[in-house]
């Protein structure tokens, strides 16, 4: 199955701002695609399984991502300089929802 692409256009949307697409790939992966070249500029083996959704939040420059491996997983969005999304905390069945494993 082809990788799907989610938009979530925020009311601060311009598309000057726009530069990056998120799109999830098959076995747990997450690509990261500049909009202006249409290039793939990053590839993040995000989860063990498919990943189920995305969602992102530009007010903190955080991506979120649960995926069929039972975890959601809290990113720093991909920066400037092409530097690719960094995890920042893993929440699991294993943590019963009281935190995030670093």
């Amino acid at each position: 199955m082809p990788p799907r692409a989610i938009a979530y256009p925020s009311p601060d949307y311009s598309p000057a701002r726009l530069a990056l697409c998120l799109a999830a790939a098959a076995h747990g992966g997450l690509c990261i695609f500049h909009l202006g070249s249409a290039k793939r500029v990053a590839t993040v083996a995000a989860h063990a399984k498919n990943l189920r959704a995305l969602a992102y939040d530009g007010t903190n420059n955080l991506l979120l991502t649960c995926s069929f491996d039972r975890t959601v997983k809290v990113w720093e969005a991909a920066g400037a300089g092409g530097r690719a999304a960094e995890c920042q905390g893993t929440l699991s069945s294993q943590t019963g929802g009281g935190g995030l494993d670093p």
